[in-house]
This record gives C-alpha cells, sequence and structure tokens, in this order.
C-alpha cells in the first residue's frame, strides 16, 4: 500500500463558498511561533469538510524563482489517502520501513504530490514544515485494525495543486515520475525534479483567474468535441485511456474499434506531452490526429513538429480554438435545422 498523506492547501484569494483553515488545524497539531502567527493570511484553502464533500481550492502559490531546495521528495499516495490528509491538514504518513528516508527529510524541503491510478500524474508542489512521530490512528485502515501504519509522519505547507475535482484532468503525467513512481516515496534527483518543476511552471504562474478559465474552456472544448463525433455518427469518448496515459477526446466508428479520430485539447500546460500522446495514438492505431489550441501555440508545435516529432508532421492537423467553437456553433444548428424539418 502507497504511503500515506494529510494536505491542506494554499492560494492567492478565498473565492466565494470557501473555507480557510488554519495552519495546523488538524489534530494535535503543534502551536505556531509569534513569528509564524505573525505571517499574511493571503491563502486561499480547499479541504474536506465534515460533510465529506471536498471543496474546491481554486488558485495556487506563485511558484518562487530562486533556487530550489537542496532536496525535493516524492510524496506518492491513493486519491483516497490524499483526501484524508487534506481533511485532518496536512500531514503526511511513512512506514517503519522508510525510517531512512524519513530520518534525511528536513524542514524546507521541496514535496512533489503524485496521485496513483486512476488519476496517475503529479498534482502538486509543496514544502516541509516539521516531522514528528504518531501513534494514534488516522487513515481508514489504520483505524479499522487499530494499528498506525505510518507512524512516521511530516507536516508540510502546500506550494500549489490542482483542485480535487481537476485532478484527473490538469493532473501533470511527467515521464521522469512515471518511471520511479512504483517505488513510493523517495528523493528526487537533480534531473527528475527539475523537469517537474519545469513542467509545473507556466501552470503556477498563471494568475488564479486566469487558470480557472483555461480549465472551464478545456472542459468545455472536450464536451464540445465529443458533441460533434456523436452529431456525424461516431462512438465519442472523453478521457480515453491509452496505456498509461488518457486522451482528451476519440471519436470510433462502432464499440471495439481502435479510434479514428484523436483530439487533445491545449489551453495552458505542456504541448510535449501533448504532441507526445498524439503521436503514440497515431503509431498504436493510425489515427487521424489533431491539436486544438490557440493561434500562438501554432509555433511551439511547429517547432517540435521539426525536430523531436518529426515523423507525425504531415499527420497532425493544428485547429484554432475559435474555429474549433465556430464549427460546434454551425454543426449543433445545422442538425437542430435538420430535425426541425423532419430529416432527423
Amino acid at each position: 500500500m502507497a504511503e500515506t498523506p494529510t494536505s491542506v492547501q494554499r492560494g492567492t484569494a478565498p473565492a466565494e463558498g470557501i473555507k480557510k483553515v488554519e495552519r495546523g488545524a488538524g489534530p494535535e497539531r503543534r502551536s505556531l511561533s509569534a513569528e509564524q502567527a505573525a505571517e499574511p493570511e493571503e491563502i486561499a484553502l480547499w479541504r474536506l469538510d465534515v460533510s465529506g464533500a471536498i471543496q474546491c481550492f481554486v488558485g495556487g502559490r506563485r511558484m518562487k524563482t530562486e533556487r530550489p531546495a537542496a532536496q525535493f521528495w516524492l510524496v506518492v499516495g491513493s486519491k483516497e489517502h490524499w483526501q484524508v490528509a487534506f481533511e485532518n491538514g496536512n500531514v503526511w504518513g511513512l512506514q517503519a520501513t522508510k525510517k531512512r528516508w524519513w530520518e534525511r527529510v528536513a524542514e524546507g524541503d521541496g514535496l512533489v504530490f503524485y496521485v496513483t491510478r486512476p488519476v496517475g500524474g503529479a498534482i502538486g508542489l509543496g514544502k516541509v514544515i516539521t516531522k514528528f512521530k504518531q501513534d494514534k490512528p488516522l487513515w481508514p485502515v489504520e483505524i479499522e485494525k487499530r494499528e498506525v501504519l505510518w507512524p512516521l509522519r511530516f507536516e508540510f505547507d502546500v506550494e500549489f495543486c490542482f483542485p480535487p475535482a481537476q485532478w484527473k484532468t490538469s493532473r501533470l503525467e511527467i515521464d521522469a515520475l512515471r518511471a520511479i513512481v512504483q517505488a513510493g516515496f523517495q528523493p528526487l534527483k537533480e534531473e527528475a525534479r527539475d523537469a517537474t518543476l519545469q513542467e509545473f511552471e507556466p501552470i503556477v504562474a498563471q494568475p488564479v483567474g486566469e487558470r480557472a478559465d483555461l480549465t472551464g474552456l478545456h472542459e468545455q472544448l472536450k464536451a464540445r468535441i465529443a458533441e460533434m463525433g456523436r452529431i456525424q455518427k461516431y462512438l465519442a469518448e472523453v478521457e480515453y485511456p491509452m496505456e498509461e496515459t488518457r486522451l482528451d477526446v476519440v471519436w470510433r466508428r462502432v464499440e471495439k474499434s481502435v479510434p479514428t479520430y484523436v483530439f487533445e485539447i491545449q489551453v495552458g500546460g505542456d504541448i510535449y506531452h501533448a504532441l507526445a500522446k498524439l503521436k503514440h495514438a497515431y503509431d498504436l492505431w493510425n489515427s487521424r490526429i489533431f491539436l486544438v489550441a490557440a493561434p500562438p501555440e501554432r509555433n511551439k508545435a511547429e517547432s517540435l513538429l521539426t525536430g523531436t516529432f518529426h515523423e507525425i508532421r504531415g499527420r497532425l492537423t493544428f485547429i484554432d480554438i475559435e474555429k474549433m467553437q465556430e464549427l460546434y456553433t454551425k454543426k449543433k444548428a445545422y442538425r437542430e435545422l435538420e430535425e426541425d424539418v423532419g430529416i432527423l
């Protein structure tokens, strides 16, 4: 079983209906020093409330530009473990077998939050605050067994994290992490650390409102492209599984067929991985592949298509987001007209 966490989140401004949670509000948390108590409260948090519903965190603290922490750790757990963690205030637990790593964890060390399948990706960044041992059960399996399975714990701050409702669609699939995640909690080598921070940087740097808008646009486009596929009598699916990743939208001809059309939507994030997924879909199924993005992304795509992804340069179609929105409006209007005159 993966090691277990506990966390709460930082952001830049509270959204309507989102409660602020004092740091250290979990059970038996340490008291704040005078210096910590004087720290400005500019952060919005999300957490699991007593009703069991996760309250969305809509922002993330901007990533600092100074030199990264000397050590970053990969923190791996299931979606359920993370949810319990957020409910009880940023605390992660390690098994006794990880004592060697726990002893090396130091205040100020960086953390990369990774959720295992079905999410399967990195969802946030944090920093170690303090560490301690605990002899009281916290996670459900511990409570059920009346036994502490993860006694070596540490408390941390959250620098940035996607809202829980967006974990599956927004998580970052980072090759450097995917290759090592099976080992669970572990120190990151410099190469993996730098690759991870590079992936997060453009997302964390976006203003809170802009980030939320981009997420909404991404979801809207997925739904509309899928609807257009159904209008054209295809079996259209969003978040279609492809080995260890997922494709934004696919259209298939029949139930047991492979995807005929594959769409990746780029509205903020890493265009490299979008192209990598499209290339893999083409290699696997000879699918027709489409990258839906804003015009400024075309140059980035062209640069990669002349280098790393030159094999699909003549196969990939770039579609401007505005053109895709226009296509949806006209296609839906045409279908409604057909229904009105009785053709359908």
